[in-house]
């Protein structure tokens, strides 16, 4: 079997200069607004990307004053795009477990979950929370749609997945960037902290937006990705009835 090269699954998978230059300017924009917020919430000294692309929000919390940062995604990524140290950067099978031998104040994995085959998202879960004791996530729900996305789920059911691990849902950054245009709609709609219980009752300004939060549901659907949702979902509707005569159809429709 002939050797695929690197070029080749990047071009396969989308993950091209176009991509990446689209990623950049999408991902910087939305890292400016939510790594000001998280940063002011958290304070980490250190923080790994799962997931990281090129490297666009690492390299926001990097001009935020956090140089200890390790970014973590796959080997097709082009070396030449990247937006943080070239040290700093790991190349990794996100579907293969590992260690990273050390540990983390915040590991974050945003919309990459969805890429991943359904039989693989534990392991992405058990990699995170190995990682750090807070973790900032996010991935795709059900037909948001997108490239290669596999792996559609609710918050709740990423929630439940972390519970298990000891990690609470805190939906303290979504509030406060539903609104804002700046930041992408799918890091409005998707992003939520997960803290280890043993941290979480060790930061009581943490616990009190989680009491504030109450019993609020976690799954929801934004309404501006709605409306995107159910633009193409209509789309490929009316698609299949493309060049049918509007009397046809019409017999069709007092047919059914």
């Amino acid at each position: 079997m002939n050797r695929v090269s690197r070029e080749q699954i990047r071009n396969l998978l989308n993950y091209n200069r176009f991509f990446y230059n689209v990623q950049r300017g999408r991902s910087g924009a939305s890292a400016f607004e939510v790594v000001g917020l998280v940063n002011a919430m958290l304070s980490p000294a250190s923080v790994v990307d799962v997931g990281c692309g090129i490297g666009a929000w690492l390299s926001e919390w990097r001009r935020q004053g956090v140089t200890d940062v390790l970014g973590i995604d796959g080997d097709w990524v082009d070396r030449e795009l990247l937006q943080i140290p070239a040290e700093q950067f790991m190349p990794h099978d996100l579907a293969v477990p590992f260690d990273c031998n050390r540990p983390y104040d915040l590991a974050m994995s945003l919309e990459v979950a969805e890429h991943i085959d359904p039989e693989h998202g534990p392991a992405l879960v058990d990699l995170l929370v190995s990682l750090a004791p807070v973790v900032l996530f996010s991935a795709a729900i059900p037909n948001q749609g997108g490239q290669h996305h596999v792996n559609e789920r609710w918050q709740g059911d990423w929630a439940r997945d972390f519970a298990d691990r000891g990690y609470v849902a805190v939906d303290a950054v979504r509030p406060q960037i539903w609104d804002n245009e700046n930041v992408a709609v799918w890091y409005r709609q998707n992003i939520v902290l997960y803290v280890k219980e043993n941290v979480l009752a060790a930061r009581p300004a943490l616990q009190a937006l989680v009491d504030a939060w109450g019993n609020r549901p976690i799954s929801v659907v934004h309404p501006d990705l709605y409306s995107t949702m159910f633009l193409k979902a209509a789309s490929g509707y009316v698609r299949q009835f493309r060049g049918i005569k509007p009397l046809t159809l019409l017999r069709a429709a007092v047919h059914r």
